[in-house]
């Protein structure tokens, strides 16, 4: 029962994501003509890329996230003629919110006072760049972003970025 209960919890909290996702794409890319993809050099995760992210672990589970929703949308890894070139930029950034409120009236309009909240996280952004292999072109481009929560496993925010990065790739024109 315990264990039915844990994986429900993370699926309703996986289901309720708040990953921030935004993607822009070349509007005169064929798409429809990508069937595999290779790593740009300095950004494949299996060589210790891409830029802002020191975890091997972390990398890891990105190239096979990025890996594993490509091939779901039917491209394949081709280290030798690939039709695209996949770049990875990830970090995580501390950051800080502050947020004031008003003053408030009493009665006869005296001032009753304000106050501030600050609020402290993590925000981790992965950005994938999708490159015409021939061309050298920046195609696509998604952006994720998502607030870091203490309890949940780091895979599981890559697994959910990606997912939710590549949910509408390849575009619709």
């Amino acid at each position: 029962m315990k264990t039915t209960l844990v994986l429900l919890s993370t699926a309703i909290l996986i289901g309720c994501s708040s990953v921030d996702v935004t993607t822009d794409y070349d509007r005169d890319a064929d798409f429809n003509r990508y069937t595999s993809f290779d790593w740009v050099e300095g950004h494949n995760p299996r060589d210790g890329g891409p830029s802002g992210l020191s975890n091997p672990l972390a990398l890891k589970n990105i190239r096979s996230a990025i890996s594993r929703e490509l091939g779901a949308k039917g491209l394949t890894e081709d280290t030798n003629a690939p039709d695209i070139l996949v770049a990875v930029h990830a970090g995580i950034r501390d950051k800080v919110d502050v947020e004031r409120y008003g003053y408030r009236y009493g009665r006869f309009g005296r001032r009753v006072g304000s106050y501030t909240t600050v609020e402290r996280y993590k925000e981790g952004t992965i950005v994938v760049d999708l490159i015409d292999a021939k061309t050298r072109d920046l195609v696509w481009r998604g952006i994720a972003k998502d607030v870091l929560t203490r309890g949940e496993s780091r895979s599981e925010y890559i697994d959910e970025s990606i997912r939710q990065l590549f949910k509408e790739y390849p575009p619709k024109k």
